[in-house]
């Protein structure tokens, strides 16, 4: 099962690349549920499943409520972030804090998030083919990818966050003279 969260009527977020792809590993005897969490029309992602035989493999759950979310992401066997475009998405933060296996495009503040192996080039259906390929075969990548997550996400939890912004500003005002 993997899946994505993020409004399902904004071309810039990518799952049309994931559903395409759905079809090609169908092809290939692996067939993955691919939900999806988020607001807006859902309708071209669903003729974009139909147009490539994939709609039984997609789920549209629509816009989830906040204490939810984490059922989401504790569902899923890897987390899909496939953006054209994106700034730091707390979405794959909030997976990986579930311990959920993340890939994710090379956009925006994506790689900063994960382990390069993670990581595929924008837009790039034959990269997202091979990685979701190759999590399929490999259970024990699985659950090395979970613990790298979790602990990846230790470093955006709000007191690790808030002292790094102090120091930053403490450093910001004293290279200013503004303080002793």
């Amino acid at each position: 099962v993997a899946g994505t969260a993020g409004a399902l009527d904004v071309p810039y977020k990518g799952q049309r690349f994931v559903v395409r792809v759905l079809a090609r590993l169908r092809r290939r005897g692996m067939d993955i549920e691919y939900r999806l969490a988020g607001s807006g029309d859902a309708s071209a992602l669903l003729a974009e499943a139909e147009k490539h035989g994939v709609r039984d493999c997609v789920r549209v759950l629509g816009a989830l409520p906040h204490e939810e979310m984490f059922g989401f992401f504790d569902g899923l066997d890897v987390y899909v972030q496939p953006s054209l475009q994106e700034g730091l998405p707390r979405a794959v933060v909030e997976a990986m804090s579930r311990a959920c296996p993340v890939i994710g495009s090379s956009a925006g503040g994506i790689p900063e998030l994960l382990d390069p192996a993670c990581v595929f080039p924008k837009g790039d259906e034959e990269a997202l083919e091979y990685l979701l390929a190759a999590l399929w075969q490999d259970r024990a990548q699985l659950a090395s990818m979970a613990y790298a997550s979790f602990e990846r996400s230790s470093a955006f939890r709000p007191a690790v966050l808030e002292r790094r912004r102090r120091e930053f500003y403490a450093a910001f005002l004293a290279e200013q003279g503004l303080r002793d």
